[in-house]
């Protein structure tokens, strides 16, 4: 039988697999996109996303401590799905929900989750050698893609195609990674330092 975890040891062992999975995501991320395989580096953007979104969930003044320590013992101990109580009432941590709670990250992550979707989901994108999915996006959509890659990447075209969208894919996962390093020293210094 296993003791239970301080939780010092359960914001060490969360942060240490958070770090491991980013770290991954960027090291696999070269190699495939080296290779052309431009879809799955978008499912691993995605993935990444994954990550900041957590991490900034737990990072908001808003979340309590106790809170941030079981939605991360839930990641260590069993891999559970993110839920706590607020007010007696039982919140479910979706994917989508944490977009809506991380919107003062700049509201890019609303554009790179949707977008990030197509491609962990068996979706037109995975054609985009044939035919180019960005055209099916509607002409809102594609502009505010052009518009956070103009405003984040220094994208300056004006007709936005994948081939585009695949040429800016490394500057939109090094800033999703180095945000996640960012919150990663926050919570670390925050959980773990007691700071």
């Amino acid at each position: 039988m296993t003791s239970k975890m301080d939780s010092g040891q359960v914001s060490r062992a969360f942060l240490a697999g958070a770090k491991a999975r980013s770290l991954e995501n960027r090291k696999s991320f070269g190699l495939l996109y080296d290779q052309g395989c431009h879809g799955v580096c978008i499912g691993l953007m995605r993935q990444e996303l994954d990550t900041l979104l957590r991490l900034s969930f737990l990072w908001r003044p808003e979340t309590a401590k106790d809170v941030a320590v079981s939605l991360m013992e839930k990641t260590v101990t069993s891999g559970a799905r993110w839920s706590y109580q607020e007010n007696g009432k039982k919140i479910t941590l979706s994917d989508k929900s944490m977009v809506a709670f991380a919107h003062f990250l700049g509201g890019w992550e609303q554009v790179a989750y949707d977008f990030g979707c197509k491609a962990i989901h068996l979706s037109d994108l995975h054609a985009y050698q044939v035919s180019d999915p960005v055209k099916n996006l509607s002409e809102h959509e594609r502009q505010e893609i052009a518009q956070y890659l103009k405003n984040y990447h220094g994208y300056d075209g004006e007709d936005l195609t994948m081939d585009d969208m695949v040429f800016y894919l490394p500057n939109v996962i090094e800033k999703i990674s180095s945000n996640v390093e960012f919150y990663l020293e926050q919570l670390e210094a925050r959980y773990v330092h007691g700071g």
